[in-house]
């Protein structure tokens, strides 16, 4: 069986290729976030959404009832395939591939930051400014606290961390003073 991550590209990526020719990426992006939000907060959507008791036909009515017209057609259709396929719980992975697919078309990246204070807004302007320059995106930046990093920051982008936390050096540190106690 092929992975939820894995289902969630190709379902992307199929519609993600489907809005770029008629000119929806936002729209479909917007649907998609709307969806998901509803899908994460509210239980009873969820657990209508899944369910393996309720019959396929059933739901895809429900579905179209609540949402034709609200929402783009295509979207509407992923939606409907999802429960023709038993596939519904992918709902979540191809949101996140979506959105990645439609980030990489504006150029456009995420930075997660953690510190261990909130940075103030001069720092944080100058980060963006360094990594927008350096990446040539433009570049989002989500803040998140953790004090157990001492100080000094935690940048993550994609699969690249750049660690310059004190925590991280302490580290270091200790494993170049373990070598010199075993020789």
């Amino acid at each position: 069986m092929k992975s939820a991550t894995k289902i969630g590209r190709i379902y992307a990526e199929a519609l993600f290729e489907l809005v770029k020719a008629d000119g929806t990426i936002g729209e479909c992006y917007d649907d998609l976030d709307e969806l998901n939000n509803i899908y994460r907060n509210e239980k009873e959507f969820r657990d209508f959404f899944t369910s393996p008791t309720i019959d396929r036909d059933q739901k895809i009515a429900i579905i179209h009832e609540i949402f034709e017209g609200k929402i783009n057609t295509l979207v509407l259709n992923l939606i409907c395939i999802l429960i023709r396929k038993h596939r519904e719980t992918a709902l979540e992975n191809i949101y996140a591939a979506y959105r990645t697919y439609r980030d990489e078309d504006i150029n456009r990246v995420y930075a997660e930051v953690v510190t261990a204070a909130k940075m103030d807004d001069e720092i944080l302007t100058k980060l963006k400014s360094e990594l927008t320059e350096k990446l040539q995106k433009n570049v989002f930046i989500e803040e998140k606290l953790n004090k157990k990093i001492i100080g000094g920051m935690i940048v993550r982008i994609g699969d690249n961390v750049i660690n310059s936390s004190i925590l991280n050096k302490l580290r270091k540190l200790r494993r170049h003073f373990k070598t010199f106690d075993t020789q």
